[in-house]
């Protein structure tokens, strides 16, 4: 019975197969062994993706990526594209997306850069495309903090929008938010913990203040929420150009505040669980900003999954709160 292959096997194949001996020596001059077994260390030793997107150029990729099947646009696909297809046929972990506020920060800076330069119909589509970034920013915000308030409800019953009916008295279902919603949430829970001194010192305890967002950012929401409805439901007045500098402006200074204060957590990838010598347990990890982790806990945390982390300790975290970053939407919590 013959023995499945495999990834790394297979990618050090690839390499045989495309590529002269003359061609690969340089990379394998301090590997031992044969040529193939050089080979195999080689890709062993080194990340996957940056063999492929660096050994490669773009017309060998798509050649390759065509081999295995994968169904794209060859003509329009670049290496950014094909990497991690070809890695995910290869049969190799791909690393979940970062999604988190860099995303909208870098959107925020686009759409500022480029809004003065477009025509009527492009604005109209950075500011939908900013508003929408700013929503999802908010949705993590509220469910973080939401989850970490009422984490022994959480532990009962994970349906989200059960919790919220209860807690908040929010009707509409998570998914069906926005951002409005999303406001009106949060000032729901700076209420909950004014009203309510048990919550109050789990959140001054946890956070060290005893709100979520300040006011100062409620104020930018609310004017910035105002002009939402022209660029996602396209109802109201259009909006002039001062008006729309002025909304950008106010985002980035939001995003700028959300950051620096960790209002909108840490995001985290676990890279890979580590126990030295003596037996101590190192999480080793990367935020999306590229700024390098250890995370020292006593919690379960799995490699190449999301988590956000409050850490009062920096990045060498001590037993910092976690949360993974789940899809929330995902019928398990809905249901």
């Amino acid at each position: 019975m013959s023995i499945a292959k495999s990834p790394v096997e297979k990618l050090a194949e690839i390499l045989l197969t495309e590529f002269q001996r003359d061609e690969l020596e340089p990379e394998l001059t301090k590997y031992k062994g044969d040529y193939s077994t050089r080979v195999l260390e080689f890709c062993l030793d080194r990340d996957p993706g940056d063999i492929l997107a660096k050994l490669f150029g773009l017309p060998r990729l798509r050649k390759v990526a065509k081999n295995l099947n994968i169904q794209v646009r060859m003509a329009a696909a670049n290496a950014s594209d094909l990497v991690p297809l070809m890695l995910q046929s290869l049969g190799f972990n791909i690393s979940p997306e970062f999604l988190g506020i860099k995303q909208a920060v870098s959107k925020a800076e686009e759409c500022q850069h480029n809004f003065s330069i477009c025509g009527d119909k492009e604005k109209i589509g950075l500011m939908t495309e900013l508003y929408n970034e700013v929503e999802r920013v908010l949705r993590d915000i509220f469910l973080f903090y939401f989850r970490i308030i009422y984490s022994e409800d959480y532990q009962k019953d994970s349906n989200i929008n059960n919790l919220m009916k209860e807690k908040l008295r929010i009707e509409k279902p998570i998914d069906k938010m926005g951002l409005g919603d999303f406001i009106s949430g949060l000032r729901s829970l700076n209420a909950t913990l004014r009203s309510n001194p048990d919550l109050k010192k789990k959140m001054t305890d946890a956070f060290q203040k005893p709100y979520v967002i300040s006011k100062a950012s409620f104020k930018i929401l609310d004017d910035i929420s105002k002009y939402r409805k022209f660029f996602v439901h396209y109802k109201g007045k259009i909006p002039s150009d001062s008006e729309c500098e002025a909304v950008i402006t106010n985002i980035r200074i939001l995003l700028g505040e959300f950051t620096e204060t960790t209002t909108y957590p840490d995001l985290v990838r676990v890279n890979e669980v580590v126990v030295n010598k003596y037996g101590i347990r190192c999480i080793r990890a990367e935020d999306e900003f590229g700024g390098l982790w250890k995370i020292y806990t006593d919690e379960v945390l799995e490699a190449n999954k999301l988590y956000f982390v409050f850490s009062k300790s920096g990045q060498v975290a001590i037993r910092p709160l976690l949360l993974e970053k789940t899809d929330i939407e995902s019928r398990e919590n809905l249901t």
